[in-house]
């Protein structure tokens, strides 16, 4: 269930008469390397837009497209903790309607915190792989009311002083994310 990426050679094989019968290659697999790269990159978009952003939503968007080139999915919340006011705010709310994401942040008014999202800014990063019989769990998907997220990763964001918000990546899909891409997340949001 795992996209890997596969570089290969390969040579003929010739019998005595010099006819090709078969060939023989190697595969080797160099998905850790492009996994490095992309997240290399990934880190020197977010590097270089950061220190220009003029709002918090610029910089949701700047967190939004690093988290696109990381991991495939198809909703994603960010959001901003004020822990004076005990308010979360989505300053980035996206799901997919009718095949393509579609932002929803207005449609997500600031409200405390849920208990799970509470776990997730004061306890760490959490991740989520439901079975297909599984129909429980602390939450639904993040826009689309009809259909549960199956795969799903939160990571807080902090700073000193402690969580200033997180950010929420979930699949449709079973299994699409493993315990490497919740500590990628995280290192997003640490960024």
């Amino acid at each position: 269930g795992q996209d890997l990426w596969l570089t290969d050679a390969s040579i003929p094989r010739r019998n005595a008469e010099g006819r090709v019968i078969g060939s023989l290659g190697i595969m080797l697999d160099i998905t850790e390397r492009k996994r490095a790269e992309v997240r290399a990159q990934a880190f020197a978009s977010i590097g270089e837009f950061m220190p220009r952003v003029k709002s918090p939503r610029e910089a949701a968007e700047a967190i939004h497209e690093a988290a696109n080139k990381l991991f495939r999915f198809d909703a994603c919340n960010i959001t901003m903790y004020d822990s004076s006011s005990d308010i979360i705010t989505s300053l980035l709310m996206q799901d997919l309607v009718d095949g393509e994401r579609v932002d929803l942040t207005h449609d997500a008014p600031p409200d405390c915190p849920t208990p799970f999202g509470r776990t997730v800014l004061y306890e760490g990063s959490q991740l989520i792989l439901r079975k297909a019989a599984d129909s429980s769990g602390p939450m639904k998907g993040i826009g689309t009311k009809n259909q549960r997220s199956n795969s799903l990763m939160f990571a807080p964001m902090r700073r000193s002083q402690g969580p200033i918000g997180y950010i929420s990546i979930q699949s449709y899909s079973y299994n699409a994310y493993s315990e490497r891409d919740l500590a990628d997340l995280q290192a997003l949001a640490d960024h």
